[in-house]
C-alpha cells in the first residue's frame, strides 16, 4: 500500500479527535494557476487603465494649450495687421501733408530762415509789447506778439511734419533719424518762440 498519509476529500467530515486534515490549514484554500493568472491579468488591466487615463489627460492639456496658443497667435495677427493699417494710413497722412508743404515751397533751408525771421518778429513784438504806452498800443503790441508767435507755431509745426517724413521715408532709419534731426535743429528758433522761450 501507499505509505503517503491520506487527506480526506472535501465531502469527508473532520476527525473526530478535532485536529485538521494534513495538508490543510484552517481558513486557506489551495492557490490554483487559473487563480493566479486572473490575478496578474486583473492588475495589468488596473495598470493599463490608469496608464490610459494619464496618457487622455495628457493629451487633453496638449489640446488646449495648442488652441490657446493659437488663440494667441490669431489675437497677435491681428493687432499686427492693425498696428500696419494705422502706420499706412499715418504715412499716407504724412505725405499729403509734406506735399502741401512743398508746394508752398517749404525746404529745409528755408525753414532755418524763415524759422529765424519768425523768432525775430515775435522778439521784436514782444519787446515792443513791453514798451506800449496807451491801452490801443498795448491791444496793438499784443495782438501782433500773438500772430508773430502763431506764425512761429506754424513754422514749427512745418518742421515736424517735414521731420516725420524723413524719418518715415527714409530707407535706413539711421540716416532718416540724422535728417530729421537736422530739420528739427532748423526749426528750432521757431520753437522756442512759439513755446514762449
Amino acid at each position: 500500500m501507499n505509505d503517503e498519509p491520506r487527506t480526506p476529500p472535501a465531502d469527508d467530515p473532520p476527525p473526530a479527535d478535532g485536529s485538521q486534515p494534513q495538508g490543510s490549514e484552517p481558513g486557506h484554500k489551495k492557490l490554483t494557476p487559473w487563480m493566479v493568472a486572473t490575478g496578474v491579468l486583473a492588475l495589468a488591466v488596473i495598470g493599463l487603465a490608469i496608464w490610459g487615463f494619464s496618457t487622455k489627460s495628457d493629451l487633453d492639456k496638449a489640446k488646449d494649450d495648442a488652441a490657446k496658443q493659437k488663440t494667441a497667435a490669431g489675437q497677435q495677427s491681428q493687432a499686427a495687421q492693425a498696428d500696419d493699417a494705422r502706420l499706412t494710413r499715418a504715412r499716407a497722412n504724412n505725405v499729403r501733408l509734406v506735399r502741401a508743404l512743398k508746394a508752398e515751397g517749404v525746404q529745409v533751408d528755408d525753414l532755418r530762415s524763415q524759422a529765424n525771421q519768425d523768432k525775430g518778429e515775435a522778439d521784436q513784438a514782444s519787446k515792443a509789447e513791453g514798451q506800449a504806452n496807451s491801452n490801443d498800443e498795448k491791444a496793438q503790441s499784443e495782438l501782433r506778439s500773438a500772430q508773430a508767435t502763431q506764425k512761429a507755431a506754424a513754422t514749427c509745426a512745418k518742421g515736424a511734419l517735414l521731420a516725420l517724413n524723413e524719418l518715415l521715408s527714409a530707407s535706413d532709419p539711421n540716416q532718416g533719424a540724422e535728417k530729421a534731426s537736422q530739420t528739427l535743429d532748423a526749426a528750432q528758433p521757431a520753437c522756442d518762440s512759439a513755446s514762449g522761450d
